[in-house]
């Protein structure tokens, strides 16, 4: 059961838009339990928007108060409150089902978005009619960037991944290092992107198969099939607090893998099951005891990261079921 919210515009005070004209961006972020991180990203957004926006929050049956402590507080903000927890791909979709906007923000709710950001990514979709989607830099909290864009997985770049191959020159999954212009690359991370209506509307909206994680790589590999481009665009920075809503639910880290899974099977990729689950668990494992003792060395969040890797771990030998679902 979902209830709606009344629509209204949310933007930037200087670039407000007059009476009924859609707004030139549509945010979308899909909350669950981060009330104290939702806060300050809406904060942000009020602060740097930079043009014309609306502002849909989908919250996924918080039990945090979410919705109760700041749907009076940002009373511009269209709220659509769900019973259940729906999943990202399909929260977001419902978003997207009540969007005016050509171009959509799927934005995490623990993100922060910095000042030229948006009107940067807005800018470069109107000088790029053949882009579908373009990410800025995604900054973590105690600086540097996080890896945010890619290429399409295949069974050469997760081994690459899984076995530190990158170290030494070989391309994996992720795009690494700085680059100097815009790069098309095969997938954007869904915690911070412009979309073009247009091009989601095309080729479909996310795969609500795909509960959390690989649905924006499904998405922009779809895109790429389609004719489309996806660029990943430096200069433009959102701060990324990282993983507030998988604290709040460890159990979903299970479907990175799943995702894998799901996406290899759909696109009928050459890509080795059991290697697949294989490879997922020597990564829990290997990630579980680096965080471990990063926690023994005083790192309150690394200890509970690393037993909540490790509380995955018995748990992945069981996938099959969770990918198929």
């Amino acid at each position: 059961m979902i209830s709606y919210g009344e629509p209204a515009g949310f933007c930037d005070p200087h670039h407000r838009s007059a009476g009924p004209e859609a707004p030139r961006v549509s945010v979308i972020v899909v909350s669950y339990n981060c009330k104290g991180y939702l806060d300050r990203c809406l904060a942000s957004l009020a602060a740097h928007a930079g043009v014309d926006c609306e502002v849909v929050v989908v919250d996924n049956a918080s039990t945090d108060g979410t919705v109760e402590s700041l749907k009076a507080r940002w009373p511009s903000v269209r709220w659509i409150v769900n019973r259940e927890n729906q999943g990202f791909a399909r929260a977001n979709n419902q978003g997207f089902a009540v969007s005016r906007a050509p171009y959509w923000f799927v934005l995490n709710p623990d993100t922060e978005v910095r000042g030229g950001a948006l009107e940067a990514l807005v800018a470069f979709l109107d000088a790029e009619p053949r882009v579908a989607a373009v990410g800025p830099e995604v900054e973590r909290p105690g600086g540097g960037l996080e890896r945010s864009a890619g290429f399409t997985p295949t069974l050469g770049r997760e081994l690459v991944e899984t076995l530190l191959l990158f170290r030494l020159g070989a391309r994996g999954t992720t795009l690494r290092g700085r680059v100097s212009g815009p790069t098309r690359v095969g997938w954007l991370s869904g915690c911070a992107c412009l979309v073009r209506a247009e091009a989601a509307r095309e080729v479909g909206l996310f795969d609500e198969r795909f509960f959390m994680y690989f649905e924006d790589v499904d998405w922009c590999y779809r895109f790429a099939r389609a004719g489309w481009s996806v660029v990943y665009l430096p200069g433009p920075r959102v701060l990324h607090h990282r993983g507030a809503s998988v604290l709040a639910a460890p159990d979903s880290l299970l479907d990175g893998g799943a995702g894998l899974e799901r996406f290899v099977r759909k696109h009928g990729l050459r890509f080795p099951i059991p290697v697949l689950r294989s490879l997922l668990v020597f990564k829990l494992c290997t990630r579980a005891i680096w965080l471990a003792w990063r926690g023994v060395r005083g790192d309150s969040r690394a200890r509970l990261e690393a037993r909540m890797f490790a509380r995955t771990i018995p748990q992945a030998l069981g996938l099959r079921g969770t990918a198929q679902r």
